[in-house]
């Protein structure tokens, strides 16, 4: 299956981000070596090209910015420690949306739908 949303604690969520942000440039750089090697992929990676773009996009933290965190009272959004200025403009995006949609006040006013009695 698949997730839209992970809750986790800031050190577990940091652990996988981190994970997966790794793996993510590893399969990039060894995508990059094995279409180079020939003539062969060299004309596969031109057929390729913009989906491995897109693919690229979708795994990029700076394309999001920043996320959210919840359970405060005022919207703060967290950007990548080594975020570019690509990525602090799309934090700000981010943080914009989340204020013109109140998500602090959405929340409070949802929580009771979202408690899961154990």
């Amino acid at each position: 299956g698949g997730a839209d949303v992970i809750v986790a604690d800031g050190y577990t969520g940091n652990i996988m981000l981190k994970s997966v942000e790794g793996v993510g440039k590893f399969l990039h750089k060894e995508l990059k070596k094995v279409f180079l090697s020939s003539t062969k992929t060299k004309v596969a990676a031109a057929l390729v090209k913009g989906d491995m773009a897109k693919m690229k996009k979708l795994i990029d933290p700076g394309e999001v910015g920043g996320t959210p965190f919840l359970g405060l009272q005022k919207t703060v959004i967290k950007a990548h420690g080594s975020s570019g200025a690509r990525a602090i403009e799309n934090a700000i995006y981010q943080a914009v949306r989340a204020v013109e949609a109140d998500l602090p006040g959405e929340i409070q006013r949802n929580i009771q739908w979202m408690r899961v009695e154990l």
